[in-house]
């Protein structure tokens, strides 16, 4: 079904975004980034080199512009969703940081309780 996407109308438009999507799974911007200027320099040099390579219906500077500005603004979005991303990650593992510590706390003084006890049964 994704294949059938790059026989249409945008296609092409359609399978970069799906690319830069499924890079910012790397929850990493500088991935994002480098893709987005990759991708900003490959279509500005085929462009003017190679214009059929880039367009099916060849070069056209501002098709190439308006293609920046998408991509400009999924970056954005991207980035910020890998921000966010990584501060629940680091947010999560404190938390079970926090949950590991007081599992060892309860679970020394359920032991002392224990060990108290014993003792007064001894008695």
């Amino acid at each position: 079904m994704a294949g059938v996407a790059f026989y249409h109308e945008g296609g092409p438009d359609l399978a970069i975004s799906v690319m830069a999507i499924a890079l910012a799974g790397w929850v990493d911007q500088r991935a994002l980034v480098a893709y987005s200027g990759v991708v900003a320099v490959h279509h500005l040099s085929l462009n003017f080199l190679y214009p059929y390579a880039v367009f099916p219906d060849g070069g056209s500077f501002f098709r190439v512009i308006m293609h920046a500005l998408v991509v400009v603004i999924e970056l954005a979005v991207l980035v910020w969703l890998v921000d966010r991303l990584t501060k629940a990650f680091a947010h999560s593992e404190h938390a079970v940081e926090v949950a590991n510590d007081a599992r060892s706390q309860s679970t020394a003084l359920l032991e002392a309780e224990e060990a108290r006890g014993a003792k007064e049964r001894d008695k």
